[in-house]
């Protein structure tokens, strides 16, 4: 009976260190790898980095989904083949709270949830996005080799940051006003290899098209000439890869704008009259 008893023990135990039940995102991360964890802070569906489907821009069918999540602790890539999202039964909306039983594999920097996802519960629906953290371009390059020990804190690399008021430069050839397709410039790191510049210093920005169908909404457009904000995430490469791009109005046009608010509300002031 005693030795029935210690195996069972000893059985309960292996199990345990094979399964960390994980609260929220940064527990998750401090206990390291483990083959299964279950995500039960609800944390909310922020972007879709990658869809499953044709992508007219990127020219390229993309299989497999790149699912960016946030809780109040942190932020984690769902990445999973069409298959395995559709055998977890859930198909992935911006706003919705999960949970999330699936393999932890920490992957170039992210907090990587991947397959085999075991089950997804959407806990909410519609949902309220966190607003992406303003970093710097030395921030995000300073995140270089791990995420571990520097100033640029782990939990960033695998949530939406969005660096400001920046310039585009670099990539060679036509790319360097056009941004290219996954036909163009797929698997090319040069094509794809960019320099985002603030006010404060420069970081690459890898506009990872093979991974990211986000990335391949580019394709095809032009690079912006002027100030941008950029919406993406940082690898462990000292890398930010884009997922949005939109332009910053010019201070001219900035000072257009003004004065023509000021005509009328004249205009108004004298129909008053």
């Amino acid at each position: 009976m005693k030795l029935l008893t210690t195996l069972v023990c000893v059985g309960a135990l292996v199990a345990f260190a094979t399964k960390t039940m994980a609260e929220d995102i940064n527990t998750m991360e401090n206990n390291g790898t483990a083959s299964s964890v279950t995500i039960d802070s609800s944390p909310i569906v922020t972007f879709i980095g990658s869809a499953v489907g044709a992508n007219a821009n990127a020219g390229h069918t993309y299989t497999s989904w790149a699912v960016f999540v946030q809780d109040s602790s942190g932020g984690a890539d769902l990445f999973a083949s069409s298959a395995n999202m559709a055998a977890a039964g859930y198909t992935p909306t911006v706003g919705d709270a999960l949970t999330i039983s699936a393999k932890y594999a920490p992957f170039d920097g992210l907090a990587e949830l991947e397959a085999p996802i075991t089950s997804i519960t959407v806990n909410s629906q519609g949902n309220a996005l966190p607003t992406p953290q303003i970093i710097t371009a030395s921030q995000a390059a300073a995140a270089t080799n791990t995420l571990l020990g520097v100033s640029l804190p782990y939990n960033i690399a695998s949530t939406l940051v969005e660096i400001q008021n920046a310039t585009i430069s670099g990539s060679t050839g036509g790319f360097m006003t056009t941004f290219p397709s996954y036909t163009t410039g797929g698997n090319n790191t040069i094509a794809e290899s960019y320099t985002l510049t603030d006010g404060g210093g420069s970081v690459e920005m890898f506009d990872w098209i093979t991974s990211y169908s986000a990335c391949g909404n580019l394709g095809g457009t032009a690079v912006p000439t002027g100030p941008v904000n950029v919406t993406g995430f940082v690898d462990s490469f000292g890398e930010f890869v884009p997922f949005s791009i939109v332009s910053v109005p010019e201070p001219t046009s900035l000072t257009l704008i003004g004065f023509g608010v000021l005509g009328l509300l004249a205009v108004a002031r004298r129909r008053r009259k």
